[in-house]
């Protein structure tokens, strides 16, 4: 047994939603969707990710292997060294087609600085906006359903932090279209003698 355990609840997203976040709340899932919240807790019974170095070094382990919002709020790719602070969401990417995605927003945007410098001089069309870009020009828009299902098409999850921290250092609710890839990839991660144990409703989980 290691010096923390995971805790976490599953729910559909029309029960999941209720008395969540306000974003999660909003987010454009269908009612069957898959949702979990994941949070640690220390044997001692601290609450959050950042209570002992083990729970600390799995929520690194898990940022690394997905693209993520740097503090500028920019889209990145999986990073190769620790980072120093929580990410506000976490993309899984599935099979490359969430990288191809990333390919895609980032020569949208050069081709957008094309543009810019080229409309100085005469008239010009500017590209065409994909859907992921749209919705990471403005990263505080809502998921909305088309965002959803591209999400839940291209990533094999999608990690989003609980900004609030009631549930503690590192706490964070996850969607998918398959919640099963989420949990046999976080029992890798965290090893075979750290306990990850259900919680039937979110009201009996520990807070801060």
């Amino acid at each position: 047994m290691t010096d923390y355990s995971i805790l976490y609840h599953t729910a559909c997203f029309d029960q999941f939603k209720h008395g969540s976040s306000t974003r999660t709340e909003r987010i454009g899932a269908p009612d069957a969707a898959e949702f979990a919240l994941v949070m640690a807790k220390s044997q001692d019974g601290g609450i959050g990710f950042d209570q002992c170095a083990a729970s600390g070094n799995l929520l690194k382990a898990l940022i690394s292997h997905c693209f993520h919002f740097n503090v500028q709020n920019a889209l990145c790719p999986p990073p190769k060294t620790p980072l120093a602070y929580l990410p506000r969401m976490l993309f899984r990417d599935k099979n490359g087609r969430f990288k191809a995605l990333h390919d895609e927003h980032m020569k949208f945007k050069q081709e957008l600085k094309k543009h810019a410098i080229l409309s100085r001089h005469r008239e010009s069309k500017p590209p065409s906006q994909p859907l992921l870009s749209a919705f990471l020009d403005e990263p505080q828009t809502e998921i909305n359903s088309q965002v959803y299902e591209l999400l839940a098409h291209s990533c094999h999850y999608v990690c989003m932090a609980k900004l609030a921290g009631e549930y503690g250092h590192g706490a964070f609710d996850v969607f998918s279209s398959d919640l099963e890839f989420f949990f046999a990839e976080l029992a890798i991660l965290a090893g075979p003698h750290t306990a990850i144990i259900p919680v039937e409703h979110p009201s009996t989980l520990p807070m801060n």
